[in-house]
């Protein structure tokens, strides 16, 4: 690929693993234009490269995931009300000021979007642009098991991405949140959906409704990331659970997590018609025959990802 701005992309090939992590520490990793096109380009290079069989995003094992912008210590947040939100939006609005999520502050939690970049775009514009379908999209049509390694904050933008992923690990420390409802608006990039499916209607009405974030061990606790663990040991469990998903048959990985993913998108009986189709699909693979002789024969399969 072409140099990235805002990615860094690390391919280990004889693993069957690539590594992107989001890099634009001065906004704290938050969505400009040029790293939602960046990161849809990633997806379908890594897609279409044969030696990629798994995927981990992350913030970097410092953090942040995504998502979140930071006042400074100097600025009087408790003077800052609800009435200044246009004020705070205006372009006369010192850019120093504009790194917004502060604790004692009620707009506490900042969406992923780059708020310079979102409040120049009207709502006819966003239409026409089909704003963020793009990037849902990419995430959508992404065939391989991509993992998000969560340090830090993953909020708005953010925590809709790590919602995106297949599989989320966690810092226990990691605050996940949709906090548009504080500015006005409401999560644009499938948070609604994924975190209702994920957590049922009410618990999910609640975070969306209020914007309130929650913690990595909280969110395990509700089944939304898979596993927690000390900052220190997000990415390289991420990566270790990418390695053991790389060895298994590649087109047999891609055929199973369409087929849990069926589950988003049809009623269960819809579902099980597609599990079946897709189950017998796999017995033309020559790695289908490679697993059953490996099996009777009690030893370790080497699959040819064919």
């Amino acid at each position: 690929m072409d140099s990235l701005q805002t990615l860094e992309l690390t391919v280990e090939a004889d693993k069957g693993v690539a590594l992107v992590r989001f890099n634009r520490p001065a906004k704290r990793n938050a969505f400009s234009q040029v790293m939602i096109g960046e990161i849809i380009a990633t997806l379908v290079h890594l897609d279409a490269l044969e030696a990629v069989r798994a995927v981990v995003i992350t913030g970097g094992p410092d953090g942040p995931f995504c998502g979140t912008f930071r006042l400074p210590s100097s600025f009087p947040a408790s003077s800052f009300s609800t009435r200044d939100m246009s004020m705070f939006l205006s372009p006369k609005f010192p850019a120093s000021h504009k790194l917004y999520c502060w604790p004692s502050n009620p707009f506490y939690g900042a969406a992923g979007m780059d708020l310079n970049e979102l409040v120049q775009i009207s709502t006819a514009e966003a239409h026409n642009r089909a704003f963020l379908k793009d990037l849902t999209d990419a995430f959508a049509r992404f065939s391989k098991p991509i993992i998000a390694a969560v340090v830090g904050f993953a909020l708005g933008g953010g925590c809709e991405i790590a919602l995106a992923c297949d599989m989320i690990y966690a810092a226990e420390d990691a605050s996940f949140g949709l906090p548009e409802i504080k500015i006005g608006t409401i999560p644009g990039a499938g948070g609604t959906q994924r975190l209702a499916r994920a957590l049922g209607k009410h618990k999910a009405m609640e975070f969306v409704l209020t914007g309130d974030s929650a913690s990595g061990a909280e969110f395990e606790r509700l089944g939304v990331v898979n596993k927690v663990f000390p900052r220190a040991e997000v990415v390289p469990a991420a990566l270790k659970l990418a390695e053991r998903i790389a060895v298994m048959s590649g087109p047999v990985v891609k055929t199973a997590k369409q087929a849990v993913l069926t589950v988003e998108n049809s009623h269960l009986d819809a579902g099980m018609t597609m599990e079946k189709s897709l189950y017998y699909s796999t017995f033309s693979l020559g790695d289908f025959n490679e697993g059953m002789s490996a099996f009777l024969q009690k030893r370790r399969p080497e699959f040819k990802h064919q």
